[in-house]
């Protein structure tokens, strides 16, 4: 099954080997052809937005998982940190290294954070530019449907 971007580069083709109308930027090509490449292109624009839309979900997903993750890592340190904290030479012991891991818990939770976030941002804008091009393309598709439309008779 064709793709939607297959589908309009289908269509593209079909402009493009269309017959040049004479001292004009015309277009002669098979209607019939060109109308049911619209029709598909239709027919599959739902399902590659609903895919999109999957991959939006699951970054989402994997956003929220790393901050959970994140939630935990922190949880776990403060839990270690009350842990140590029993006698006092154990205790400034305890509280240094309970820091370091209480900072290190920290920073890691930032770092997963700023990733997941990054990859979401990198789908997100991958998904925009897919769909855009998908857009741009129909409408060409339509601008040249519609010039044709305008054109006499004698001259189709």
């Amino acid at each position: 099954m064709d793709s939607v971007f297959e589908l309009l580069d289908r269509l593209e083709a079909l402009i493009a080997r269309g017959g040049s109308v004479p001292w004009t930027d015309k277009r002669i090509v098979d209607e019939r052809e060109a109308l049911s490449l619209v029709q598909m292109v239709r027919a599959r624009l739902p399902a590659e937005l609903a895919e999109a839309h999957r991959i939006r979900q699951a970054a989402e997903e994997l956003l929220q998982r790393a901050q959970e993750h994140a939630r935990l890592v922190v949880t776990q340190a403060q839990e270690q940190l009350s842990q140590l904290v029993d006698e006092h030479e154990v205790v400034r012991h305890a509280q240094t290294r309970a820091e370091e891991i209480l900072a290190r818990a920290h920073q890691e939770a930032e770092e997963t954070r700023r990733g997941a976030e990054e990859y979401a941002r990198q789908v997100l804008d991958d998904l925009e530019q897919g769909v855009l091009r998908v857009l741009m393309s129909i409408r060409k598709g339509k601008e040249i449907l519609e010039a044709r439309g305008s054109e006499p008779l004698d001259r189709r």
